[in-house]
């Protein structure tokens, strides 16, 4: 199964949110932006994920964390977008 979802619908949270789809992320970078901060973290198969978050409540009021944290990414289920056909798998 493919599915996608947009990065301002990710959200990032130290504790895991009952009926929200969570993955443990580690988190690589973050670029302050004014009113957004991007948060580039990563999985453990070593996927990259971008997330885009309003500077109004970093990580739900536990404030900002360092690069290298691990934390939950998580976002509700009716913000994932299944993709049609076969995925494609990028040559080493």
């Amino acid at each position: 199964v493919r599915f996608i979802v947009r990065p301002e619908k990710l959200a990032l949270r130290r504790d895991i949110p009952a009926g929200e789809v969570t993955l443990p992320v580690t988190i690589t970078n973050r670029i302050y932006q004014g009113v957004t901060t991007t948060w580039l973290v990563r999985d453990e198969r070593n996927v990259d994920y971008t997330i885009c978050e309003q500077n109004d409540d970093p990580l739900e009021g536990s404030g900002p964390a360092p690069i290298g944290t691990r934390v939950n990414m998580c976002w509700e289920p009716e913000h994932s977008v299944l993709l049609e056909g076969e995925p494609v798998v990028a040559a080493d």
